[in-house]
């Protein structure tokens, strides 16, 4: 009998130890380290006017701004203005142009002098001030390309102010008499950028008087020559607006023929270099 009970005991202890075996221990689950999110660097996004040509020009002359005279306008309306400069391709080479600002002179003349500033870099201040009224025409802290429509009568001029740090520059948008270009500041601090684009200035209406009256003129320039301004002078008491005809070549431009077109428009002259002298015309 007893060796029954230490059989029955026996394959007992068997049993649990198998069952022991057959179902082990549960894991505690340990917990895992947050991961980290590491942000990506900020990239710093150069505006697309300060990566042009005429913008890099400005900073290599260690100037606060760079200015480039257009030409005439008779016409202060956006969408008019850009169409033409889209005509002569600048804003083709310059997108952000098209969103730069006009800044109009509050004295409305004959004909607007029309140039473009570009600032060095957008931390620079600007302001326009007009010298007759002294309203301030524009102000910024962080100066963007813009164009300048100056009267430039004997009375009124626009005075652009441009400040960066300590430095600062008083600039007259303005151009010499003989050659178109423009008058810059004696202190420094304002660059030309004539040598990086030119174009067709957009003195329409004049050029219209010289294509219409000058019964050659169609002709030669179908044929490849080139009407150019060519600075003004008084003739018979009235200032006109002066064009140089000629060939263009690479860089070099020779002038052949001069006209002359008053700024009311109502005469213009044609130059004959035999007699040296302007002989005047009545357009139809």
């Amino acid at each position: 009998m007893m060796k029954k009970i230490l059989i029955c005991l026996l394959l007992l202890l068997s049993a649990c130890s198998n069952a022991s075996s057959a179902a082990p221990a549960a894991e505690i689950p340990v917990p895992s380290e947050p991961a980290v999110t590491v942000a990506p660097e900020p990239v710093e996004t150069v505006p697309e006017w300060q990566q042009s040509d005429l913008c890099q020009k400005v900073v290599q002359e260690e100037e606060l701004a760079g200015v480039l005279y257009l030409g005439t306008s008779m016409n202060t309306e956006r969408t008019a203005f850009l169409n033409t400069l889209k005509e002569d391709g600048i804003t083709e080479k310059y997108p952000f142009l098209q969103e730069a600002p006009l800044i109009v002179s509050s004295v409305e003349p004959l004909f607007y002098d029309v140039f473009l500033l570009i600032p060095r870099d957008g931390d620079v201040s600007l302001a326009c001030n007009d010298t007759m009224s002294g309203n301030v025409l524009y102000r910024t802290e962080d100066a963007e390309p813009l164009f300048l429509f100056c009267s430039n009568t004997a009375e009124d001029y626009m005075e652009v102010n441009i400040v960066k740090g300590e430095r600062i520059v008083t600039f007259f948008p303005e151009i010499s008499s003989e050659d178109d270009s423009v008058l810059l500041p004696n202190g420094g601090g304002v660059c030309s950028l004539a040598d990086l684009y030119t174009y067709v200035s957009f003195d329409q209406a004049y050029f219209d008087v010289l294509y219409f009256n000058v019964s050659d003129l169609p002709g030669l320039l179908e044929g490849g020559a080139v009407l150019k301004r060519n600075g003004r002078i008084v003739l018979d008491g009235k200032e006109c607006l002066c064009y140089a005809l000629g060939t263009q070549s690479e860089d070099l431009f020779s002038a052949e023929k001069y006209y002359a077109v008053a700024l009311d428009r109502s005469v213009f002259y044609e130059y004959d270099a035999a007699e040296d002298v302007w002989q005047q015309k009545i357009p139809d």
